[in-house]
């Protein structure tokens, strides 16, 4: 069972102080019903070490009443060391250790060291607009009303000042049109699908999207550096500025738009592309294209401008007018 961190005002010294007291008010125990608490307020490994050297103290039979604790200690959320080691010493003893390597191998949501002083929920464009403070980590969900148009499940026009990470949450779609002050760090990709219009993405240094049902880039600009893209079965970068894109690496068979675009990467591969749409796109500065094969270079020469670059093929030889137009 996934756990959100709900925690706007413990740091990691109070939640230390927290669950020691806890601990030393119950004999040395912390129950299952706190364990699970303290998921809601921490991910932090030396909280997680804390509870789990407790737990570990106990009866073997008492241990076994913490198995919802193990699973909701691994599901979504990153773990190393000790503190890995010792969920799967646990998970073993309340026999879910299968449940629970199925869990970990799922995208983390939660890193190592989350305590999340920051980190705030909300469900709606009005609950956003009505948030303030400096360098808060938000979470957008809109899992439970991304179907209904109307019920503000979007973030278009949102001013963005102060959010330092916005986390879509599984199952969410994200819907950004004409936002300002971009967070440093989006993550879309627990999405069902992902759309970002006119935008300036000047001051976002990562976005992580994955294979969802669409991702959209359409008319921003200024797209950041970190732009992985392999994952995406189906994308659209089309009339975007991506000057600050060194590489993309697109999936093998994706179906690919990059219509209108401009300042491409000097070295560009879309041979793994099955479609690819660069109708208008302008290839100034382009220095080398791979291309599946010369049919589908052939298919786009006549729709883009400024083509002076090296057509290279993946599957057979580039012939001597590969670069006349």
């Amino acid at each position: 069972m996934f756990v959100k961190i709900d925690n706007k005002g413990m740091g990691l010294l109070e939640i230390d102080a927290w669950i020691k007291k806890t601990r030393n008010q119950n004999n040395g125990v912390i129950s299952p019903e706190f364990a699970m608490e303290v998921l809601s307020k921490t991910n932090h490994f030396g909280h997680i070490k804390k509870v789990i050297q407790t737990i570990e103290k106990l009866p073997v039979e008492k241990q076994k009443e913490y198995s919802e604790f193990v699973l909701s200690a691994i599901d979504q959320r990153e773990h190393k060391g000790e503190a890995l080691a010792g969920l799967r010493r646990l998970a073993d003893v309340c026999e879910v250790r299968e449940e629970f390597e199925a869990l970990n191998k799922k995208v983390k949501f939660y890193n190592a060291k989350d305590f999340v002083l920051s980190y705030v929920t909300v469900k709606s464009k009005e609950e956003f607009d009505a948030l303030e403070g400096k360098f808060l980590r938000v979470i957008f969900d809109n899992s439970e009303t991304q179907d209904d148009y109307n019920a503000g499940n979007d973030l278009d026009g949102c001013d963005f000042t102060g959010i330092k990470e916005l986390i879509f949450a599984p199952g969410s779609t994200a819907s950004i049109y004409g936002g300002s002050k971009m967070p440093k760090y989006i993550d879309a990709s627990e999405c069902y699908w992902v759309r970002i219009e006119e935008v300036d993405m000047s001051r976002v240094e990562e976005i992580k999207v994955s294979d969802c049902f669409n991702v959209t880039f359409e008319g921003c600009y200024n797209l950041p550096k970190s732009l992985d893209v392999s994952m995406c079965s189906s994308l659209c970068i089309s009339g975007c500025d991506l000057s600050r894109v060194k590489e993309i690496k697109f999936k093998d068979g994706a179906e690919v738009s990059l219509r209108g675009s401009y300042n491409l990467p000097k070295v560009l591969d879309v041979s793994k592309c099955s479609e690819i749409n660069m109708e208008d796109c302008d290839f100034q500065g382009v220095e080398r294209v791979k291309f599946k094969n010369k049919a589908q270079f052939e298919e786009i020469r006549d729709y883009i401008d400024n083509f002076n670059a090296k057509a290279t093929y993946a599957t057979g030889r580039p012939s001597k007018n590969d670069m006349e137009r």
